[in-house]
């Protein structure tokens, strides 16, 4: 899903997961975790270093043991406060992710198959990406929509540049000649996503 553990970095996150918790008497892990065995030892998911202004710990935690390596964040115990506990705890969890940015496009392309009833294409972006999108979505129809054809896509490969299609022809079981279709698609990218 492009998502990570929730970092609950600033007071605006810290009281968004209060309001979205809303009293459950429920746990959930977050993106923080014990690095060395002192009280101060712990790390973001993202590599960054918790800082004591961040800090939401029950009383007396965290605990200074060697397995509690896991950090939760609940309603239950003292309401939505932190506290670190073994990483094979069952618990739910609160994750985030970034927005998406949705890129569309479409060109139309003449072709055919001689003998199957699909055939691969691979779509240009014809924009620069500095990664491939985590999902692309493509739709298929004719130029001239009283022809019947109709078009099954399905995604196979996603690279940064192009992406590859099987185009199926889903009313018949045999080749077609040559026919102008539109390809019409949507790639999704998180927002960490440079376009050029």
């Amino acid at each position: 899903m492009n998502a990570t553990l929730a970092r609950v970095k600033t007071k605006q996150v810290y009281q968004f997961l209060k309001e979205t918790i809303n009293n459950t008497a429920l746990y959930y892990y977050i993106g923080l975790m014990r690095i060395n065995p002192t009280k101060t030892g712990f790390q973001w998911n993202d590599g960054t270093n918790l800082t004591s202004g961040e800090a939401q710990w029950w009383e007396n935690s965290p605990v200074d043991a060697g397995n509690e390596i896991c950090v939760q964040m609940g309603h239950g115990g003292q309401p939505y406060k932190w506290n670190d506990l073994p990483c094979d705890t069952r618990l739910l969890y609160i994750c985030e992710r970034h927005a998406d940015i949705i890129v569309n496009g479409s060109f139309d392309k003449v072709v055919s198959s001689t003998y199957n009833s699909y055939t691969m294409l691979d779509v240009m972006y014809k924009m620069c990406f500095d990664a491939a999108p985590y999902k692309v979505e493509a739709s298929a129809r004719m130029l001239d929509e009283s022809l019947p054809y109709r078009f099954n896509v399905i995604t196979t490969v996603v690279q940064p540049h192009f992406f590859r299609i099987k185009l199926e022809r889903v009313d018949i079981y045999s080749g077609w000649s040559p026919s102008e279709i539109k390809i019409s698609w949507k790639a999704y990218f998180n927002t960490a996503v440079q376009i050029y």
